[in-house]
């Protein structure tokens, strides 16, 4: 079996430390546990979708065979594994539960729902699920108890499926959408216990539908879609909007390119993954607290990041290998 092998690299100041790990496929689902375990989601041309799960030193040391496709991984405060996708070949989504004593619990789905494409986990155990309705163009979210009890009612938003969805560490829920007939991305807002009407809602144009969204450990939500410019080039915008303050939403980015996903670190950095045409190409560009300073990982398109709560970034790219990046002290 191929072995990690480590590299180094510098930008902007900032020296990276690089751990390469073979990837296995097309990589379709990334999330880092509170223990430092890391789980990736990958279709495999031989095996169909697999679920690896590494240790610290990028390691496998463990492999689940999920329901179907894999598009949503998420850790519970006390470690266990939910994973959750569809295409399951019934038209059904799925969500299963793996604890680290080796249980498996399956959650019955609602008959309606096709598939499960965004998972969060709160700090109070509850589990937001994301998804899409069958032979609709409607999204649901779903908030579940740490047994898989339905603890909300099927809350049903405009667009074509939840495609993220994260939760505060107040308990403030976000979900990410996309309108196709419409031309929108928006973001919906609940408060901790009212699922009912949308507390909060921001929208914006975007004929494509990527859109991914986090809030960080101290309650900035973060939101990136896509846009064509008027000359059809396509842009990447970058959104936040402050829970302390109600400041926002504010653009804090715009550039060439396109982005795919976000996530923040436990210290407060704000990590996006895609494609930057400047400077020079960067798929993955690192923001330091206060959004300023950019630090620029990788030369070529990233499509999954995710922070590790030592501030670990693990970057997935399709049909390239699997990179965890550690900040040199």
């Amino acid at each position: 079996m191929a072995v990690p092998d480590q590299r180094s690299t510098s930008e902007n100041m900032t020296s990276w430390r690089e751990t390469v790990v073979p990837g296995a496929g097309e990589p379709t689902a990334l999330a880092w546990g509170p223990d430092g375990l890391l789980s990736v989601g990958w279709h495999t041309a031989e095996d169909g979708e697999v679920v690896y799960v590494y240790d610290p030193a990028g390691h496998i040391i463990g492999d689940l065979e999920p329901d179907g496709l894999v598009h949503a991984l998420a850790w519970s405060p006390e470690g266990r594994l939910t994973v959750a996708g569809g295409d399951d070949g019934a038209g059904r989504g799925f969500a299963t539960h793996y604890d680290p004593s080796g249980r498996v619990e399956h959650c019955v789905l609602p008959p309606s729902i096709e598939r499960i494409l965004s998972a969060s986990w709160g700090a109070d155990r509850q589990l937001a699920l994301g998804g899409e309705i069958v032979d609709t163009t409607g999204g649901v979210v779903l908030v579940l108890d740490e047994d898989f009890h339905q603890e909300a009612v099927e809350m049903a938003v405009f667009g074509q499926g939840v495609r993220s969805i994260s939760w505060s560490t107040d308990g403030l829920l976000a979900a990410g959408v996309h309108d196709p007939g419409q031309g929108r991305i928006g973001v919906h807002l609940w408060n901790r216990g009212c699922y009912g009407a949308p507390a909060g809602q921001f929208e914006a144009s975007s004929p494509y539908p990527q859109i991914s969204l986090a809030w960080s450990p101290d309650g900035i939500l973060a939101w990136g879609w896509n846009q064509q410019d008027d000359d059809g080039r396509q842009s990447a915008v970058l959104a936040t909007w402050d829970l302390r303050t109600g400041s926002g939403p504010n653009t804090a980015d715009k550039y060439e390119g396109w982005l795919d996903t976000l996530a923040w670190s436990p210290d407060g950095r704000l990590a996006t993954g895609g494609w930057r045409s400047q400077p020079q190409g960067s798929g993955v560009s690192v923001r330091e607290p206060g959004g300023v300073t950019l630090t620029h990982l990788r030369n070529f398109p990233a499509r999954l990041v995710s922070w590790a709560p030592d501030e670990r970034l693990a970057v997935a790219s399709s049909g390239a290998d699997l990179s965890i990046f550690r900040p040199s002290t």
